[in-house]
């Protein structure tokens, strides 16, 4: 939190560099808008094209900014969340999607080398 500015303080505020300060955090601002709605539009894009939920789109991205020990932490425990809220009891939801990771895990293990690659 900023400290209290007293008359002290103000006496001896430099304008110009104040003005200048909020110049370029406006500026920066306007950047940050512009950067967002791009974000925003390869979102929506991907969502659209793949049929992906919102929701689990946007945890994966979440996910993946993690470092490797909290993405494994988060992942396993998530895991087991799931187990203890029943969601596995759904089977239609889940079978689909968990024979394919099955038979690519399969997959790799009879080439010997990883079937399933890392988001970059």
């Amino acid at each position: 939190m900023a400290k209290k500015i007293t008359k002290d303080d103000n006496q001896n505020l430099d304008a110009a560099e104040l003005k200048d300060a909020l110049n370029k955090a406006l500026a920066e601002g306007s950047k940050a808008k512009e950067h967002n709605a791009e974000v925003s539009t390869i979102v929506r894009g991907a969502l659209e094209k793949f049929g992906i939920d919102r929701t689990a789109f946007a945890m994966t991205r979440r996910i993946h900014k993690m470092g490797d020990d909290a993405r494994q932490a988060t992942l396993r425990d998530m895991l087991n969340l799931f187990v203890v809220a029943g969601f596995f009891d759904q089977r239609d939801a889940f079978d689909d999607p968990l024979e394919k990771l099955v038979a690519k895990l399969q997959e790799g293990k009879a080439a010997k080398k990883p079937a399933i690659r890392a988001v970059q």
